[in-house]
């Protein structure tokens, strides 16, 4: 079961950075086997196609609502639609198919 504390904060996460850069319109959580870190992946039309994919790492911060800590992604329109049709891959564990939509 998913830790409903860790999904809240990562769908005010990804609300956040909307308000932040208009261009995000994707924002999807990635439930760890532990539910002990936000795993939370961004697609952003104002983002530069880099090929890469690495997820940034950030501590828990407590003083702003993030009990957590996070790995976040963010990718181009480009490499989500290549993350889609299996040519760029996520890291393990990061499965699309049942990755869940933050972003109404």
């Amino acid at each position: 079961m998913i830790n409903t504390t860790l999904k809240t904060e990562a769908k005010a996460l990804a609300e956040s950075h909307r308000k932040m850069d208009s261009g995000t319109h994707i924002a999807k959580n990635f439930p760890s086997k532990d539910n002990g870190v936000i795993r939370l992946l961004e697609v952003s039309s104002s983002v530069a196609t880099s090929g890469i994919i690495e997820p940034f790492l950030f501590d828990k911060d407590i003083k702003n609502g993030l009990s957590h800590p996070c790995e976040i992604i963010l990718l181009s329109d480009h490499e989500w639609d290549d993350v889609l049709n299996v040519q760029l891959h996520l890291p393990e564990g990061w499965d699309v198919q049942t990755a869940e939509e933050l972003l109404a």
